[in-house]
This record gives structure tokens, C-alpha cells and sequence, in this order.
């Protein structure tokens, strides 16, 4: 009896830990924490930890995102079932989670077995993603805002692990919400145990792995004044599959076969950085920061590079970038008509992408796939003082001399003798002219190469750029003005020897000698 008493408290204190943002056992650990939650039916405590089947709702899981950080489900919770009846009572609500503080903090997670890279079996739990952003719940039912629920579940995996689809998958912590009272009991849980037939009876792909679409490879990243520049090369590969991937993209790849043939057409690929996804960077003193992201769509149909730029962070300080929530869109794009066409878009949302930046390793941390190790590292800090430094002393080197080379050589002739001022004026301005054109183009380099990104954000050489220009483009005038007189005083004067003007001479040219 203590045995069993002693297994059930310990089995309730694992599911707390559910409450957390992290899949349990923590992947590619020796020595991780084992999950010991069991399931209901297994230890027959549904009550005491779950609470009591949910008869008002359906859980199904409906598609499946695989990368080789993590395993993505979509999870739909409903008021009604396929044929659009009421599963239960219209009238009942819900929260499905909830997000608030302390002993409120309880989101909506997945109870779900994975197999090992050992091949053993594990139960594991995960929270959901949040649905409705602005709540601190997610609400279900007519006085919550709606009768269903469409959100994802990110389970993070080692290399090897595998989510057991065909193993009973449970959502839990679903409170009870009184209409009248406009209260939730947070003693009053349910729980509902998911479906898989849309995965396994549709014609069409429903699990989709990244590796079929595109691979991501870390190629190197760059430093400038407190800005740091990530380049990963993308190969697309998902225009081979848009015929096959749903009904709607095999009508079209039918409907527009001889366009996409003669080329007035072609399957255009994007990532979509929507407004939920983020960048992890994990760095070296093993705290991660996650960075939001703009919403844009960035086409990589023929693959190439893409460069992610983020401020306050330092690039040799970082350790490993990955790219959450990201949607892969295919589409047929009209070329002359500069759009894609309609009824032909197909969307996938994968959870965390792998760059390569770091090692993939399996259940025990044994290293089964190495990080990309060819990449550049740059500190553009050190271009820029490098580029000054080195121009700045080529140009005082060679100004310096000339001064007291031309000041000896010309001290006897009155109209060539130096001027120490005009010549400190001009050298000065001389100096501004090319350190401005250089340091322009210096940063206009940065710009269209290491600190290109992809993203529409403030870039750190823009000011730069725009500041050195205008000082360019003034100096250069300058000196084009400058030069200009001199050229045109120089042809007159040459006019004048030639015609002998400024000697004394008679009618017929005849030189006076005085």
C-alpha cells in the first residue's frame, strides 16, 4: 500500500513538471531526469491525475512537421464532431489551459509515449502551444469566443527518438468554465484522449519531414558595432513534391502543366518569418535568448543564401541559431503577372529548424550527425579600423614628404614656392575626399555581403553609408571644381605663352629686348 501510495504522489509530482516549457526527458543529456508520468488507463488514476474524461470535446491530432530538433503536431480541439454535430453540450465552455500565475500557471499538454534511440519506450509530456495570445487561457465553447481550437504542440526530440502516433496521446489540464458565474474551477479537470484517422486514412501526405523540403547549412557569421550577422545557405527541393503533397496542388500542377512547362509559370518557394516566430540562439555560456522576428515572406526557390541580423548580440559569443515556428509556402507564380495564382498555395509550419551550427545527438548524447565546421567568422570592427588605418597612413606617407620634398625643390622660385597653409588646406580636404569614398564603399561592401539580410530590419551601416555619401559626394565636387579651374587656368596660361601676351613685342610679333 505505501508502495503504491508513494508511486502515485511521485507520479503526480511529474506531471507539475508538465507545467514547464520542456519535453521531458531533456534530449542529448547522459545523465537527464527520467519521466516516470504513466497514463491513465496504465495506472488507472485518471481521476487523480488528469481528472475525468472530457465527453464535451474532440482532440485529434491532424498533420505531423518533423525537423531533427523536433516533432510538431497540429492538435484541433472541437465542439462538434466530422458531421458538424454537437459532441456534447453546446452550452458547456471551457479552458483548455491556463497561463497565469503561481499555482494558476497550468497549460494545456500532451501526454505521449516516444521510442528511444535504444529502441526503449518512454512517456513524456509537453505543453501546447498558447492559441489565443492575448488571454492568459484559451478558451473554448460560445461564452469563451469559439467552438474550436487549432494550435501546435512542439516536442522537442533527440536524433533517432520518434513520436509514437499509433500510442494513446492525451490532453490535460481542461477546466471547467461556469457561463453564469463567470468563474473556472481549476479542481473541476478533464481530460481527452486524441485521434490520428485523418493521418492515417488521407490519400494525401499528412507528416512531413523538413529534409524532403529544403536543407539549411550555417555557412558563417560576421561582427559590427554591436550587431551580429548569421549566413546559412538553403537548398529547396520542394517543388518536386507540389504535385503530391495535397488535392489542391495536384489540380493545379494539371491545370497550369504547359505553363509551368514553356516557363510563364513556375512553383515558387518562400519561408514565411511570420509574427510567432523566433530565433534561438543558444550561446556559448549556455543561456539562450529568443529574439522575435517581422513578418515577410523571403523566396528561396532557387535556394541560395539568407542572412539573419540581430542586434546586442555578439556572434563569437553564440554558439548555435535556430529558427522557430517558420512556414514553408509553395505556390505556381505568374511571371508576367508578377503574383501566384489562386487555389494553388500549400503552407507547412515546422517547429525548430537545425542550421548545423551544432551537433545532433541521440537519446544517450553520442554524436550521430557533426555540426557544419567550414564556415568564416568576421570582425567587421576590425575591417573598418584596418581599411582606415592602413589608408590613413598611406596618405599621410606619401602627403608628409611631398610637402618638404616640393618646399626644397621650389624655395628659389617665387611663383612655384610653397604655401604651407593653401597646401595644409587642400591635403585636408584631400584627406576627407578619400577617406569618405573609401569608407563609403567600405561599408557599402559590408552591406551587400556579410550584413545583407533577408530580413527588412535596421542595418548598421546604413547611417554609415548614407552619413560618408553625402561627404563623398560633396568632397569629390569639391575637387572636381578644383580641378577643373586648374586644368582650365593651365590652357590659358599655355595660350598666353604661345602667343607671347604677356611679353613685350611690335605689330609683327618681333620679341623687345629691354
Amino acid at each position: 500500500m505505501k508502495t503504491k501510495t508513494l508511486f502515485k504522489s511521485l507520479a503526480i509530482f511529474l506531471l507539475g513538471l508538465s507545467c514547464t516549457s520542456f519535453s521531458l526527458p531533456i534530449k542529448n543529456s547522459n545523465d537527464v531526469e527520467k519521466n516516470n508520468i504513466k497514463f491513465a488507463n496504465e495506472l488507472d488514476v485518471s481521476e487523480e491525475e488528469f481528472g475525468k474524461l472530457n465527453e464535451d470535446l474532440s482532440f485529434e491530432i491532424r498533420s505531423v512537421a518533423k525537423t531533427p530538433l523536433t516533432t510538431s503536431v497540429e492538435v484541433l480541439i472541437n465542439q462538434r464532431d466530422s458531421m458538424g454535430n454537437y459532441i456534447g453540450d453546446p452550452n458547456s465552455n471551457y479552458y483548455v489551459g491556463n497561463w497565469g500565475e503561481g499555482d494558476e500557471y497550468l497549460p494545456s499538454s500532451l501526454a505521449f509515449k516516444v521510442r528511444t534511440s535504444n529502441g526503449d519506450i518512454e512517456d513524456r509530456v509537453q505543453e501546447v502551444n498558447k492559441y489565443y495570445q492575448t488571454n492568459s487561457y484559451d478558451g473554448i465553447g460560445n461564452s469563451l469566443g469559439g467552438e474550436s481550437i487549432s494550435t501546435y504542440c512542439d516536442i522537442p526530440l533527440a536524433y533517432g527518438e520518434e513520436l509514437l502516433l499509433d500510442e494513446e496521446i492525451i490532453l490535460f489540464n481542461i477546466f471547467n468554465y461556469d457561463s453564469e458565474t463567470k468563474t473556472v474551477d481549476f479542481n473541476d479537470k478533464s481530460y481527452l484522449v486524441g485521434t490520428t484517422d485523418r493521418i492515417n486514412t488521407t490519400t494525401y501526405k499528412s507528416v512531413y519531414d523538413i529534409n524532403d523540403f529544403l536543407e539549411i547549412n550555417y555557412v558563417g557569421s560576421s561582427d559590427y558595432s554591436g550587431f551580429a550577422a548569421f549566413e546559412f545557405n538553403v537548398i529547396n527541393k520542394g517543388a518536386e513534391l507540389y504535385g503530391s503533397l495535397s488535392s489542391t496542388t495536384a489540380r493545379a500542377e494539371r491545370q497550369y502543366k504547359s505553363q509551368l512547362e514553356d516557363g510563364t509559370y513556375y512553383i515558387k518557394s518562400d519561408f514565411s518569418f511570420g509574427g510567432g516566430t523566433k530565433f534561438k540562439l543558444t550561446m556559448k555560456d549556455g543561456s539562450v535568448q529568443e529574439l522575435p522576428s517581422i513578418a515577410k515572406n523571403h523566396e528561396i526557390t532557387k535556394g541560395g543564401n539568407i542572412i539573419l541580423t540581430f542586434e546586442n548580440v555578439k556572434a563569437s559569443d553564440v554558439l548555435d541559431v535556430t529558427i522557430f515556428n517558420i512556414s514553408y509556402k509553395l505556390s505556381i507564380f505568374n511571371v508576367d503577372g508578377g503574383k501566384s495564382l489562386a487555389r494553388t498555395n500549400f503552407t507547412q509550419r515546422f517547429g525548430d529548424v537545425y542550421t548545423g551550427m551544432s551537433d545532433l545527438k541521440d537519446t544517450n548524447g553520442v554524436v550521430k550527425v557533426n555540426k557544419v565546421t567550414n564556415t568564416y567568422y568576421i570582425d567587421q570592427n576590425l575591417t573598418v579600423i584596418l581599411m582606415f588605418s592602413i589608408s590613413s597612413f598611406l596618405f599621410f606617407g606619401t602627403v608628409i614628404p611631398a610637402y618638404f620634398y616640393l618646399k626644397k625643390k621650389n624655395r628659389n622660385d617665387e611663383f612655384k614656392r610653397m604655401n604651407t597653409k593653401s597646401y595644409v588646406t587642400t591635403a585636408s580636404m584631400g584627406y576627407v575626399c578619400i577617406e569618405s569614398v573609401l569608407m563609403c564603399l567600405t561599408f557599402i561592401t559590408i552591406r551587400a555581403t556579410s550584413f545583407a539580410n533577408s530580413l527588412a530590419v535596421f542595418n548598421p551601416t546604413d547611417a554609415y553609408i548614407i552619413v560618408l555619401g553625402v561627404i563623398a559626394i560633396i568632397t569629390v565636387g569639391y575637387f572636381i571644381r578644383y580641378f577643373a579651374i586648374m586644368t582650365k587656368n593651365h590652357i590659358e596660361k599655355s595660350k598666353r605663352e604661345k602667343l607671347k601676351l604677356n611679353q613685350d613685342v611690335i605689330d609683327d610679333g618681333t620679341l623687345i629686348i629691354k
